[in-house]
């Protein structure tokens, strides 16, 4: 009998060799389970669900990070700018690979399509300024687009769009990428959206500025955790806050510490936010912002994320409201 998470690579239509980094991470990492990609401030981590197994795959600092199982790749940003590649299917130790330079550390939108289904990208780039690099088109473009805040404060974003108009792509980047498209083409991206949830009535109506919101819930994949919206609130931007609701039990409760309980959302000021989430394949936990969380230990490891993002090897779920 495979492994669940080699069957759930099978069936998101992935394929490592069997010399290639994916299938060692799958194996030494994996054994049996989920494997995370964390950026980390010594470089970029495979870690074990549980965090019993890590391995540095590449010394970089990433400031933003996607897993993209179409294409078995990972992208990132390195401090100062820049768009690179760990390839999944290149030997175990292949150094990661440069794509496009561009000064500053915006973080990059990978896009197969038009629709937000066919985007892997980061909760900050719907407020910030970001690249997109589109990989439906050939050859594949790397270009500007705004965030919320660039299109309430106009001035920042002409600014940002001229700096981020000057793309130097590395030699053959382009061909490489038609090649990745190509490889991935009619893989899902992401695992298909969990079944719709009702909306929790125990999450009062007075901590959103609109009060519909309050208690709206989405699943955490497979499992039987949901992200439960309980503030809202708008100014230059709206800002929400989700907290993760154990659905056996009926209870909110802390994702790094899951001890702390309440049938009401917690109010304690260091909750985390479960929104922006990676959940694993194999629903033992998900990534936030970087950082490991299991859902019965809780927070994983107390090594402090370098970026946004992160997530896993194979069909994983990601949700940002």
């Amino acid at each position: 009998m495979l492994p669940f998470v080699a069957l759930l690579l099978m069936a998101s239509g992935s394929a490592y060799p069997p010399d290639s980094l994916g299938t060692d991470l799958v194996a030494s990492i994996g054994n049996g389970g989920s494997v995370a990609i964390l950026p980390r401030k010594d470089g970029i981590w495979a870690v074990s669900a549980d965090g019993a197994r890590q391995k540095v795959i590449a010394t970089n600092r990433a400031t933003w990070l996607l897993v993209d199982n179409r294409a078995d790749a990972i992208w990132f940003g390195r401090k100062g700018g820049g768009l690179w590649l760990i390839d999944l299917t290149a030997k175990p130790g292949s150094p990661p690979e440069e794509i496009a330079g561009f000064k500053g550390d915006e973080a990059v939108v990978v896009a197969y399509g038009p629709s937000q289904e066919d985007r892997l990208k980061v909760l900050r780039t719907e407020y910030d300024a970001h690249l997109v690099l589109d990989l439906a088109v050939t050859p594949p473009t790397l270009a500007y687009e705004s965030g919320i805040y660039d299109d309430v404060f106009e001035k920042q974003g002409r600014a940002h769009a001229r700096r981020l108009a000057r793309i130097q792509w590395a030699p053959q980047a382009q061909e490489r990428l038609v090649a990745l498209a190509a490889r991935g083409k009619g893989r899902p991206l992401l695992a298909p959206n969990p079944r719709p949830v009702p909306r929790l009535k125990s999450v009062s109506d007075e901590t959103c500025e609109s009060a519909e919101m309050c208690g709206n819930a989405s699943r955490m994949g497979k499992t039987r955790f949901l992200a439960v919206l309980v503030e809202h609130s708008c100014g230059d931007a709206c800002h929400t806050t989700w907290q993760l609701y154990d659905s056996r039990t009926k209870e909110f409760m802390d994702a790094a510490d899951p001890k702390r309980r309440s049938r009401k959302p917690l109010t304690d000021e260091d909750v985390t936010d479960v929104d922006d989430a990676w959940t694993a394949p194999g629903g033992e936990g998900f990534v936030v912002r970087g950082s490991l969380y299991n859902f019965e230990r809780g927070q994983v490891g107390k090594i402090r994320a370098s970026g946004d993002g992160g997530g896993w090897l194979g069909l994983q779920w990601h949700l940002m409201n």
